[in-house]
């Protein structure tokens, strides 16, 4: 479970207080359709869909400000990369 910030328990929201000092990452099988939906959902995003050493990844926040990074594992011999180990 998640929750919101809430004065009455002492949490604030980053943009409350201007910073995060967390962030959600997820793991899932294809970040760009899932960055598709997110995006035509009208989600903000921080970063399009990229290419990483650990797999292809793009950033959003959600409406609090808390930033959400989303990851496929690399694809070895695929868009990605990464050196297989």
């Amino acid at each position: 479970m998640m929750g919101q910030g809430a004065d009455e328990r002492s949490l604030k929201t980053p943009k409350a207080v201007g910073a995060a000092t967390m962030g959600v990452f997820v793991y899932l099988d294809d970040a760009d359709k899932h960055y598709e939906v997110a995006k035509a959902a009208g989600v903000e995003i921080v970063h399009p869909p990229k290419d990483e050493s650990y797999g292809r990844t793009y950033s959003a926040k959600d409406p609090e400000g808390h930033p959400w990074f989303f990851t496929s594992p690399p694809r070895w011999g695929s868009r990605s990369t990464a050196q297989r180990p």
